[in-house]
C-alpha cells in the first residue's frame, strides 16, 4: 500500500471508524480523537511496510487499535483540538437510531457495533472472546430493540444504521485536516536482522482477569513487568537498551494466537457434549478459525524469520491453520479430524514461542544475559513452553490410540492442561505488555 493509498483508506475508513466508535457509547470528540490515534499507527504502518500490508489487514488492526484506545480518551471540560473535527461539530455523538440501543451494556454494544461492521457471529466471537451462540443471542435482542425480527432483518436494519450514523458524520469531519495530521512516525524495533513486521494490533488481546491484576505468577513476566515498573528511570533507560523488542513482541504475538487457538479447542469440544446447551454452529467454527488463520497468514514474515533463525519450528503456523480451516469445510468442531488439526496448530505455534524465546534469550548482552532477572524469567518461560510441547503431543498420542483401538467407554478430554496452558499464555501477553509499556518512555 502506498501513500496514495493510504488517503484512499483514510477518506474512505474514518467516518466509519467514527460511526463504530459512537456506537460504543463515546461522544463524537472522544470517537473522533480516538479514530484519530488509530489512523496515525495505520499511517505509520503503511509507510513502513509498503506492499505488503492489505487493505483488509488494515482495516481490522485500525479497528483494533481504536478500541483499545477508547479507554485511554476521555471527554475534558476543554476538549484537546483535533483537527479531524470541523471548526464547530454538533458536540453530541450523532444520534440517528442510536438512542434505541441506549439500554444495551457496554459488551453488547461492542457485539452491534461489531455486526454493523459487517463481522459474522463467528468473527465477532473471536475479536470479542464470546462464544458465538452469546453474539447471536445479543443480536436477537439487539434487532427487537430495533424492530427487526429475524436474521436477515436485523442484517439489513444494521446496515441502514450504520449509512444514518455515517451520513450523519459527514458535516462534522473535516477529513482533509485528518489527514494531514496523520503522522508517519516509523516504529522502533530491534533484533531479528531484517525486522520483521510485527502488526501493531495482530490478535485480539484477552483483558487481565479480576482477580489476577495484583497477583502476577511467581517467577512470570508479569512478575517481572511489576517488579520493573518499581525501579527508577536510571535503571529501566539501561534496561530499554538492553530489552529485545522484536523477538519478545514475537513471543507475545505467538501466545496471543495461542490463546485464540485453545479458545477454539475448547469451545469446539463443549460443543460436542451429549445434551450440551453449548451452541458452536460449524458456520460460526469456520468464521472463527478463519479469523485467526488471517490474522497467523499476516505474521508469516515472523514466523519465517525465527525458523530461518535456528528454531526447529517444523511446519508453519500459516499452513497448520490452513490445515484447521479446511478440515472445519466438511467436518463438525468437534470431531476428531478436527481436534487433530486443533493439537497440531497449537504444537506449531507454541514450537513457535520456544525459538522465539531462545533467540531473546540469545539477544541479550552478554554477562546480562548469564544473571538478570529477565534472562532467568526467559529461561523458566522457555522451559513452561517445552513441557506445553510434550503435554500437546501426549494429548495426540492418547487420541490417536482410543481411535485405533475404541474400547467402550474411552474418551480424551481435548481442553486437559487448557486452565495451565491459558495461564501461562496469559502471562506471557500482559508481562510482554507491561513491560514494553514501562519500557516505551526510554527509546
Amino acid at each position: 500500500m502506498t501513500d496514495t493509498d493510504f488517503e484512499g483508506f483514510y477518506r474512505a475508513q474514518t467516518a466509519p471508524l467514527v460511526a463504530f466508535l459512537c456506537v460504543q457509547g463515546a461522544a463524537l470528540p472522544v470517537a473522533a480523537r480516538a479514530a484519530q490515534d488509530a489512523m496515525a499507527v495505520a499511517g505509520s504502518w503503511t509507510a513502513r511496510f509498503g506492499a505488503g500490508v492489505r487493505v483488509p489487514d488494515l482495516r481490522t488492526w485500525t479497528y483494533r487499535i481504536a478500541l483499545d484506545g477508547l479507554a485511554g480518551w476521555a471527554e475534558p471540560e476543554d476538549p484537546i483540538p483535533n483537527p479531524l473535527l470541523a471548526d464547530e461539530p454538533a458536540r453530541d455523538q450523532p444520534a440517528a437510531g442510536l438512542d434505541r440501543l441506549a439500554e444495551l451494556s457496554p459488551r453488547q454494544r461492542r457485539v452491534v457495533a461489531m455486526a454493523m461492521a459487517s463481522c459474522s457471529a463467528g468473527e465477532i466471537g473471536y475479536e470479542l472472546m464470546l462464544p458465538a451462540y452469546k453474539v447471536r443471542r445479543t443480536l436477537r435482542y439487539a434487532g427487537k430493540l430495533l424492530g427487526a425480527t429475524t436474521h436477515d432483518a436485523v442484517e439489513a436494519r444494521l446496515r441502514d444504521l450504520r449509512a444514518e450514523l455515517v451520513g450523519a458524520l459527514d458535516p462534522a469531519l473535516d477529513l482533509d485536516a485528518g489527514l494531514a495530521e496523520a503522522p508517519r512516525v516509523l516504529a522502533q524495533t530491534s533484533g531479528l536482522g531484517s525486522r520483521p513486521p510485527v502488526p501493531p494490533c495482530g490478535a485480539p488481546v484477552p483483558a487481565v482477569p479480576p482477580d489476577a491484576v495484583n497477583a502476577p505468577a511467581p517467577g512470570g513476566l508479569r512478575e517481572y513487568a511489576a517488579a520493573l515498573a518499581a525501579r527508577d528511570d536510571s535503571y529501566r533507560r539501561a534496561e530499554r537498551t538492553r530489552f529485545p523488542v522484536a523477538e519478545l513482541a514475537a513471543v507475545r504475538l505467538g501466545a496471543l494466537f495461542s490463546f485464540h487457538a485453545d479458545r477454539f479447542r475448547r469451545d469446539a469440544e463443549r460443543s460436542g457434549y451429549r445434551g450440551s446447551r453449548f451452541d458452536f454452529p460449524a458456520a460460526d467454527a469456520r468464521a472463527y478459525v478463519g479469523a485467526l488463520a488471517r490474522d497467523i497468514a499476516c505474521a508469516s514474515p515472523m514466523f519465517d524469520a525465527i525458523r530461518s533463525s535456528g528454531s526447529r519450528s517444523g511446519t508453519g503456523p500459516a499452513r497448520l491453520a490452513y490445515h484447521l480451516e479446511s478440515s472445519l469445510e466438511h467436518d463438525d468442531p468437534h470431531t476428531n479430524e478436527v481436534s487433530y488439526d486443533g493439537i497440531d496448530l497449537a504444537l506449531g505455534l507454541a514450537e513457535f514461542r520456544r525459538g522465539a524465546l531462545n533467540l531473546a534469550l540469545r539477544a541479550l548482552p552478554p554477562h546480562h544475559g548469564q544473571t538478570s532477572d529477565l534472562a532467568e524469567t526467559l529461561r523458566r518461560s522457555a522451559f513452561d513452553t517445552a513441557r506445553v510441547t510434550e503435554q500437546l503431543r501426549s494429548l495426540s498420542s492418547d487420541l490417536s490410540e482410543a481411535e485405533s483401538t475404541l474400547p467402550d467407554g474411552v474418551y480424551v478430554d481435548m481442553t486437559r492442561d487448557f486452565a495451565a496452558h491459558e495461564g501461562y499464555n496469559a502471562d506471557l501477553i500482559h508481562g510482554i505488555g507491561a513491560a514494553q509499556d514501562t519500557l516505551s518512555p526510554f527509546g
